[in-house]
Protein backbone atom coordinates (compact mmCIF):
# COMPACT_ATOMS: atom_id res chain seq x y z
CA UNK A 1 0.00 0.00 0.00
CA UNK A 2 1.28 3.62 -1.14
CA UNK A 3 3.11 5.74 1.93
CA UNK A 4 1.62 9.44 2.58
CA UNK A 5 4.20 12.09 4.35
CA UNK A 6 3.95 14.66 6.27
CA UNK A 7 4.25 17.27 3.37
CA UNK A 8 1.83 15.16 1.30
CA UNK A 9 -0.99 15.62 3.68
CA UNK A 10 -0.22 18.97 4.89
CA UNK A 11 -0.32 20.06 1.20
CA UNK A 12 -3.37 18.07 0.10
CA UNK A 13 -5.65 18.47 3.21
CA UNK A 14 -5.18 21.42 5.73
CA UNK A 15 -7.11 23.77 4.19
CA UNK A 16 -9.95 21.23 3.38
CA UNK A 17 -10.07 20.45 6.85
CA UNK A 18 -10.25 23.93 8.42
CA UNK A 19 -10.99 23.59 12.25
CA UNK A 20 -10.13 19.79 12.29
CA UNK A 21 -6.58 20.07 11.06
CA UNK A 22 -4.45 19.85 14.05
CA UNK A 23 -6.84 16.93 14.91
CA UNK A 24 -6.54 15.33 11.68
CA UNK A 25 -2.31 15.79 11.87
CA UNK A 26 -2.16 13.99 15.43
CA UNK A 27 -3.91 10.96 14.24
CA UNK A 28 -2.48 10.90 11.12
CA UNK A 29 1.02 10.56 12.57
CA UNK A 30 -0.56 8.49 15.71
CA UNK A 31 -1.36 6.07 13.24
CA UNK A 32 1.99 5.95 11.50
CA UNK A 33 3.06 5.34 7.82
CA UNK A 34 1.61 1.73 7.58
CA UNK A 35 -1.98 3.76 7.63
CA UNK A 36 -0.83 6.61 6.50
CA UNK A 37 -2.59 6.43 3.27
CA UNK A 38 -6.00 4.87 4.69
CA UNK A 39 -6.19 7.86 7.22
CA UNK A 40 -5.16 10.56 4.19
CA UNK A 41 -8.20 8.12 2.39
CA UNK A 42 -10.83 8.39 4.86
CA UNK A 43 -10.37 11.49 5.51
CA UNK A 44 -10.01 13.23 1.92
CA UNK A 45 -13.81 11.39 1.12
CA UNK A 46 -14.47 12.49 5.09
CA UNK A 47 -14.07 16.16 3.81
CA UNK A 48 -15.88 15.88 0.22
CA UNK A 49 -19.51 14.09 2.19
CA UNK A 50 -19.07 16.34 5.51
CA UNK A 51 -18.12 13.97 7.87
CA UNK A 52 -14.95 15.05 9.19
CA UNK A 53 -16.42 15.21 13.09
CA UNK A 54 -17.40 11.26 12.79
CA UNK A 55 -14.73 10.08 11.40
CA UNK A 56 -11.95 11.62 13.09
CA UNK A 57 -13.85 10.72 16.17
CA UNK A 58 -13.69 6.98 15.52
CA UNK A 59 -10.05 7.14 14.85
CA UNK A 60 -9.31 8.91 17.83
CA UNK A 61 -11.39 6.47 20.02
CA UNK A 62 -9.52 3.37 18.64
CA UNK A 63 -6.45 5.20 18.95
CA UNK A 64 -7.38 5.35 22.67
CA UNK A 65 -8.88 2.17 22.88
CA UNK A 66 -6.24 -0.16 21.18
CA UNK A 67 -3.17 1.52 19.18
CA UNK A 68 -2.02 3.60 22.05
CA UNK A 69 -1.25 0.52 24.35
CA UNK A 70 0.90 -1.86 21.41
CA UNK A 71 4.52 -1.14 20.55
CA UNK A 72 4.96 1.03 17.16
CA UNK A 73 6.35 -1.96 15.47
CA UNK A 74 3.35 -4.34 16.42
CA UNK A 75 1.13 -1.73 14.69
CA UNK A 76 -1.20 -3.50 11.97
CA UNK A 77 -0.35 -7.03 13.17
CA UNK A 78 -2.54 -7.22 16.06
CA UNK A 79 -5.18 -10.05 15.64
CA UNK A 80 -7.64 -11.07 17.78
CA UNK A 81 -9.68 -14.12 17.23
CA UNK A 82 -8.27 -13.44 13.83
CA UNK A 83 -9.63 -10.22 12.87
CA UNK A 84 -7.11 -7.09 13.02
CA UNK A 85 -8.92 -4.64 14.96
CA UNK A 86 -7.03 -1.73 13.04
CA UNK A 87 -8.09 -3.12 10.23
CA UNK A 88 -12.09 -3.78 11.04
CA UNK A 89 -12.21 0.06 11.95
CA UNK A 90 -11.31 1.71 8.58
CA UNK A 91 -13.24 -0.70 7.31
CA UNK A 92 -16.31 0.14 9.32
CA UNK A 93 -15.53 3.85 8.09
CA UNK A 94 -15.13 2.82 4.82
CA UNK A 95 -19.00 1.15 4.84
CA UNK A 96 -21.07 2.66 7.38
CA UNK A 97 -19.67 6.14 7.78
CA UNK A 98 -18.67 7.04 4.41
CA UNK A 99 -20.91 4.45 2.29
CA UNK A 100 -18.24 3.19 0.35
CA UNK A 101 -17.97 0.06 -1.40
CA UNK A 102 -14.52 -1.79 -0.59
CA UNK A 103 -12.81 -3.28 -3.74
CA UNK A 104 -10.35 -5.87 -3.01
CA UNK A 105 -7.50 -5.27 -5.99
CA UNK A 106 -8.00 -1.30 -6.15
CA UNK A 107 -9.00 -0.25 -2.45
CA UNK A 108 -11.93 1.27 -2.13
CA UNK A 109 -14.41 3.58 -4.51
CA UNK A 110 -17.38 5.53 -4.12
CA UNK A 111 -20.40 3.39 -4.61
CA UNK A 112 -22.82 3.88 -7.39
Amino acid sequence: MPEVNDDQFRERLETKLEDFWDRAFTIFRRYRKLYSYKVFTALSYAVAQGKVHKVLTRLEWHYMDHIQHHHPETLGTIKILGVNPTEEVFRKIYKDVLELTLVESSGITAEA
